[in-house]
């Protein structure tokens, strides 16, 4: 199956994890978009879900919610909301979701968020906060999610995240946050999602802290290089995204220690050529809506054994990152590989030695690039190759001698659609592989 996509930045994070607190039964008091100025001073002491969104509130006083023991939710959101007092939120002993989004706060008071230790997620992004003070969360004992994204975020104290023992995602995406050190999430022990994208970060070190990290977004920010030690303590990371960056060079042996990890993603905004079955081009899940023209990463070289250290890596995006030189093995080590996506770069070569190791490859993309010579055994070793895509490039001749390990295809199907696209099969494993020449230069074939 082939599709022309559209012009999203698709990253392969999908790392939400789910919750559900909602009854199918509840009692709701629904202020919604009332033009109501203040927090309404008469809610029923019974109600369970409160929807204050879309007002003209202003300020949150002490004390403005009396007692609603059966409280779990309210939504305060898309107001014009400036300013908490202290012990806002008293009277709120069951509230498990907080909503304060799209609001323009730009600071929290010591014990804004006092009486609240049942609370399990709290949204802050879309408001004007610029830094976050040591304790100001505290009192959050039970706090899972946390969003502070597009805020203006540049400074987090020491102690910021002091009492957030509990906390499982964090979203600082799309801030003024400059840079990582192995101190920056002390506190942070059952960290399974960060999401760092969109910030001004130019270093990066991970810290003891972060051991349990499972999810991890440093998309369009300014990191330079990938260096050995980089993610050492991540050793149960499962998905990392460094797409567009300012990245020229990947030090082996950077990803050592990474031994979860099953998608990578270090390439640049692109219009994917296709997608394979909905996996190969874009099984990598849509994240981020916009992109950034000016942080791009420019690998030129992929050196031998760059990604050495990922034995469970199933996916690895490396498009449009103006690859020229693919040294001999560059993905030794990727047993577990189904998914490498090269497209759009510049590379005009590739042998047998390029692809080494891939034994588990199901799609390979390299459409978009300048190729004109493929050697002889090339693609040998794809005995699961599904699909590959060499659309796009300046190849002039067609040798069946890149795929010894597959049949000949049939004479009648290849009279018909040698300059597009072919179906080679492999009887003895009983499966096939799609093979597109599209927007070629092909004047001829050579079978055996």
């Amino acid at each position: 199956m082939l599709m022309v996509l559209t012009s999203e930045v698709h990253t392969l994070l999908n790392c939400r994890l789910p919750r559900t607190f909602r009854k199918s039964q509840h009692k709701l008091y629904n202020g919604r978009d009332k033009n109501l100025p203040l927090v309404p001073t008469d809610i029923p002491m019974d109600t369970e879900i409160i929807f204050l969104q879309q007002n003209h509130i202003s300020y949150v006083p002490t004390g403005v919610f009396g007692n609603l023991p059966n409280c779990t939710e309210v939504w305060l959101s898309a107001n014009n909301i400036s300013a908490i007092e202290p012990g806002a939120f008293d009277g709120l002993p069951s509230l498990l979701e907080l909503d304060l989004s799209n609001n323009n706060l730009n600071n929290l008071q010591p014990g804004t968020f006092k009486g609240l230790s049942s609370l399990i997620e709290l949204r802050l992004h879309d408001n004007v906060l610029v830094s976050l003070g040591s304790g100001q969360l505290a009192e959050l004992k039970s706090l899972k999610f946390l969003s502070f994204s597009s805020n203006l975020l540049s400074t987090v104290e020491p102690g910021a995240w002091s009492g957030l023992s509990s906390l499982e995602e964090l979203d600082l995406s799309d801030n003024q946050l400059t840079l990582v050190g192995p101190d920056s999430f002390s506190g942070l022990q059952s960290l399974m999602i960060l999401l760092l994208k969109k910030n001004q970060i130019s270093s990066f070190q991970s810290g003891e802290e972060l051991k349990d990290l499972e999810c991890l977004s440093l998309a369009q920010n300014k990191l330079s290089s990938i260096d050995a030690g980089m993610f050492n303590n991540f050793k149960n990371m499962q998905q990392l995204s460094l797409l567009e960056n300012r990245i020229r060079n990947i030090t082996p042996g950077s990803f050592n220690g990474m031994t979860s990890l099953e998608h990578l993603e270090i390439n640049n905004f692109v219009f994917p050529i296709h997608f394979w079955n909905g996996t190969a081009a874009n099984s990598l899940s849509m994240m981020n809506q916009t992109h950034s023209l000016v942080a791009q990463n420019n690998i030129e070289v992929l050196k031998t054994q760059s990604f050495a250290g990922l034995p469970l890596l199933k996916e690895l995006n490396l498009a449009s990152i103006n690859l020229v030189t693919l040294q001999p093995r560059p993905f030794h080590g990727l047993d577990s590989l189904q998914h490498l996506n090269l497209q759009s770069n510049l590379l005009t070569l590739i042998s047998e030695e390029s692809f080494e190791g891939l034994r588990s490859l199901e799609s390979l993309l390299l459409g978009d690039n300048k190729l004109f010579v493929i050697e002889n055994g090339t693609f040998n070793n794809f005995m699961k190759l599904q699909f590959l895509d060499l659309s796009h490039n300046s190849l002039t001749v067609l040798t069946l001698d890149w795929f010894a390990s597959f049949s000949k295809p049939h004479e009648a199907s290849w009279q018909e659609t040698w300059q597009n696209t072919t179906l080679l099969f492999a009887p003895d494993l009983g499966s096939k592989m799609t093979l597109d020449l599209s927007c070629n230069n092909i004047r001829g074939r050579k079978f055996k």
